[in-house]
Parts: structure tokens; C-alpha cells; sequence
């Protein structure tokens, strides 16, 4: 019946047992992770240092011979050219363009082009950039057109002064212009609220893909802690910042805690702890537009990793109640499987496309 359903992409019928059979197969080890146990820290660790790795360290370094040797590894790699916004990456079978373009308000997001098919908009979560989601853009890209922006403050995008949400906004739907064609829009974490905002108020979206949100639903996302991380960020001091962030934002243990700072994440979300100030404050003012985003009619599929922090998959749950959505658990996964299993996420992202 499961494989029946995933022939026809009858994705309502597909359960956690599905998911087990499908990802893990008959090898979970491979997969660093098996279904119903939570991997451990450094474990964890282990996994974040294999897939997230500097552009040069990708072609030739991904861990010959560890856990995931027989899988194939992505390589981002950078050719010579003049323009800053017309450079080149290879993939392992892909070629990835590189782009900017200005938004409403004259500021320039910088985006990822590859592949060719239906368009698909990525947009990345807060105190990440776009490269965070280029493994699973690779495997999109054997049959979609893939858009994978950088939102401003970050990577290759400028900023500006004025921001809120509506913003945002905006950024995503000239790059959606840019795709044309009512694109599919995938919004990780914060940057599945953009993409919630964004179908409200009216963006061409053909199916929206949403990887657990962090709306407030049950209570502030950030609450009182958020004065705590804005002075931490007025003092200079990025680390305790992002300390605190994960005990009150992300919610995760102290054990998860130092394996995320294992990780060559760290270092990145450090650097980018500014831009989460304003952003925490954009969520948390949400809350009033929660009714209005479960009337979204567009097709829906909502992301939720089994050992997600809990007021994480909350919200995932509560999106349930859209009109028309789908929800797909993946087991032993975090808010992250897209960096710990991106064959395994864009696949399942495929075959709702594919619907």
C-alpha cells in the first residue's frame, strides 16, 4: 500500500511507517539515525560535521569512507568570472548561476538558480543563509528550477535600514517574479513565516511547503527572554546571544546545546545573531495573524522532524487545520533534516510537487 501510495503521491496516505521504510530502508546506520530514538549529541555533532563544510572541503574531503560513503556527496565549486551577481558553482551534476536582483524598497537579494522544470523558491530560516538548503537544491534540481535566495542582512543580499515582515515579503516575491510561473514556495523555520505572510497577502504561490514555522501559538516565540538576547547583541557578545537564544528561542537542552556548538554552524549563527533581533520580534507579533493564515487555500505540506523542539512541531500541528494540507514526520530527525538527510527531504518534497 505505501509503495501504491508513493507511486500515485497519495501523500495522505502515508504514515511515520512509511517514512521508517523509506528513508531508513534497510540500513538506518547509513542514515545516522533510526526511527523512534533521538540521536544522541555528538552524534548529532558528527552528522552537522558532514554535511555543512566549507565549499572547498566538499569535493574532496566528505568523509571518505564514514557513514555516509556511499551516498552521493554535493560540491559547490567556484569558477572565475567578473560579475559578483553572475558567478558560477558546479554540483556534482548541476550547474548553480548566481543572481541579484532589487526588491521593492532598491535593496539587492542575491539568489542560486539551477536546474530545469517547475519552479521552486527556497527561503532559508533565521541566522542561516541560503547555502544552508544547496545539498537539497541539488537533488530538487534533477527535476525542478530551483531559486534559492539568500534573504537580506545575509550572504549575497544587502539591507537596509526600515524592516518588518512586510519586507520580507516583498523580497520573496520578486524572486518569484524572477521564477515566474506561480512557483512552489519552501520556507524553513522563520522563513516559512515569510513564506505564510507572503501567500496571505496574495503572492502566486502554486503549493506552499512549510518546515516547522515558529509561530506563537500557545505563547510568545521569544516572550521577555528576547530583551536578554537584544542587550547580549548591543554588548557585542554574539556567544551569549546565541546561549540564550537556545535555551528560550530554540528551546533545546544544554546536552544540544554543545553539540550545536560542536558544529560548524556555530560560528555562522554567531556571526549572524544581529539580524535575529528584529526578526524574533516580527514572530512573536504573529500571534494576531495566526486566524487568517489557517484560511490559506494552497495546497500544503507541512515538514515536522520527530525530535523538533516541541513547541516546534505545536505549530506544525496547528497548521494542520489549512484547508488543504498534508503533514510528513521524518523520524529521529530535528529542525534540520535538511542539512542531515537532504536526499531524503527534497525527495519527499519532489513527489508533493509532483502531485
Amino acid at each position: 500500500m505505501a509503495q501504491q501510495a508513493l507511486a500515485e503521491g497519495n501523500f495522505g496516505a502515508l504514515g511515520d511507517g512509511y517514512i521508517s521504510m523509506y528513508f531508513f530502508r534497510n540500513e538506518p546506520h547509513k542514515h545516522g539515525a533510526v526511527p523512534g530514538i533521538t540521536p544522541s549529541p555528538k552524534r548529532i555533532a558528527r552528522r552537522f560535521r558532514l554535511w555543512i563544510r566549507p565549499p572547498s572541503e566538499l569535493q574532496t574531503k566528505c568523509c571518505p569512507g564514514g557513514p555516509n560513503r556511499n551516498r552521493r556527496k554535493p560540491a559547490f565549486l567556484l569558477s572565475s568570472t567578473s560579475n559578483p551577481h553572475e558567478e558560477e558553482f558546479q554540483m556534482t551534476s548541476h550547474t548553480i548561476s548566481q543572481h541579484a536582483v532589487a526588491s521593492t524598497d532598491g535593496t539587492m537579494i542575491g539568489f542560486r538558480k539551477a536546474g530545469d522544470g517547475a519552479p521552486i523558491v527556497i527561503v532559508h530560516g533565521s541566522i542561516s543563509t541560503g547555502d544552508q538548503w544547496l545539498p537539497v537544491a541539488e537533488q530538487l534540481a534533477k527535476s525542478n528550477t530551483v531559486y534559492v535566495m539568500d534573504r537580506r542582512g545575509r550572504g549575497l543580499s544587502s539591507d537596509a535600514d526600515d524592516y518588518s515582515l512586510a519586507t520580507e515579503v516583498e523580497d520573496i516575491k520578486t524572486i518569484m517574479a524572477v521564477a515566474g510561473d506561480n512557483p512552489a514556495l519552501l520556507g524553513h523555520s522563520y522563513g516559512a513565516i515569510c513564506a505564510l505572510e507572503a501567500a496571505r497577502t496574495g503572492a502566486p504561490v502554486s503549493d506552499l511547503v512549510l518546515y516547522e514555522p515558529p509561530l506563537p501559538v500557545d505563547s510568545p516565540t521569544a516572550g521577555p527572554a528576547l530583551d536578554d538576547y537584544a542587550a547580549a547583541i548591543e554588548e557585542g557578545d554574539g556567544e551569549k546571544a546565541i546561549h540564550i537564544a537556545a535555551a528560550h528561542f530554540l528551546r533545546i537542552s544544554p546536552e544540544e546545546t554543545e553539540a550545536l556548538a560542536a558544529t560548524p554552524l556555530w560560528p555562522d549563527m554567531v556571526r549572524l545573531s544581529p539580524t535575529w533581533t528584529r526578526e524574533l520580534r516580527e514572530i512573536d507579533l504573529t500571534a494576531a495573524l495566526i486566524p487568517q493564515y489557517l484560511k490559506i487555500p494552497t495546497r500544503t505540506l507541512l515538514l515536522v522532524g520527530e525530535a523538533s523542539p516541541s513547541h516546534m512541531i505545536g505549530a506544525s500541528r496547528h497548521l494542520k487545520n489549512l484547508p488543504n494540507s498534508t503533514e510528513i514526520t521524518f523520524p529521529g530527525q530535528t529542525h534540520f533534516a535538511h542539512i542531515t538527510d537532504p536526499a531524503g527531504v527534497a525527495e519527499v518534497i519532489r513527489l508533493f510537487l509532483q502531485k
